[in-house]
């Protein structure tokens, strides 16, 4: 079973007993004043929309975020690759949602998503914040996209791709390799310049002239013996 560890957070799957929890965050009037259904009435409400949550299905990524043992808020994705999350109010404004969130999306990526996307209603400025923090750019908007109760309500689209750092790497890692060898070429350049310019380098005199020491010693101690 996939758990992300943070600093002050477990995201885990959810499991059956987690009912209450999410019973409490989705019942709370504030905390689902931009969410995309109004406040579940009862908790059998919550128990019919937390049983597709325990099901797996194609492009479902979801966990809870338990926060010193109590589950404090839902997030993942519903349907890849839009990214869905919802945090209880007891919680906001300890960073625990930008924490939770960067752990996802380093996830989402890990596990091969090209792109993530998401879909706020453009009175959410906490949320659109903590997207924008995350990296995400908007896209596009759209006016009367979902009806909650008598309210119509508009949608941000945001997007955030895949961070191309593994190939920037790369590149740098060649730029400094061709800056190396361009500079190993042009002291061999120079070298052979100077070489018909003004003889032998520097060194060569020097290492010449130490052979040549080495053979007139080795020379006047054979005489001696001789």
């Amino acid at each position: 079973m996939t758990e992300i560890r943070t600093e002050r957070l477990l995201l885990r799957r959810a499991r059956p007993d987690d009912l209450d929890a999410m019973y409490a965050i989705m019942s709370d009037t504030e905390t689902m004043r931009y969410w995309s259904s109004l406040p579940h009435a009862t908790r059998e409400v919550t128990a019919h929309w937390f049983e597709e949550m325990l099901t797996e299905a194609p492009g479902r990524d979801l966990f809870v975020a338990e926060h010193e043992g109590r589950v404090v808020a839902r997030l993942g994705m519903w349907q890849a690759p839009e990214i869905t999350f919802i945090f209880h109010r007891d919680v906001w404004g300890l960073g625990l949602a930008q924490e939770a969130m960067t752990a996802l999306v380093a996830h989402a990526f890990e596990d091969g998503a090209s792109r993530l996307t998401a879909d706020v209603d453009p009175r959410n400025e906490r949320s659109l914040r903590l997207l924008r923090r995350l990296g995400f750019v908007e896209t596009h908007r759209a006016e009367r996209t979902f009806r909650l109760g008598d309210e119509w309500a508009d949608s941000v689209y945001l997007e955030l791709l895949r961070p191309k750092r593994r190939e920037r790497v790369t590149e740098i890692i060649s730029l400094s390799k061709a800056r190396k060898t361009k500079a190993r070429a042009e002291k061999e350049a120079t070298a052979a310049a100077n070489l018909v310019k003004f003889g032998r380098t520097k060194a060569e005199k020097q290492k010449a002239a130490a052979e040549k020491s080495i053979t007139e010693k080795m020379i006047d101690a054979h005489k001696r013996e001789i």
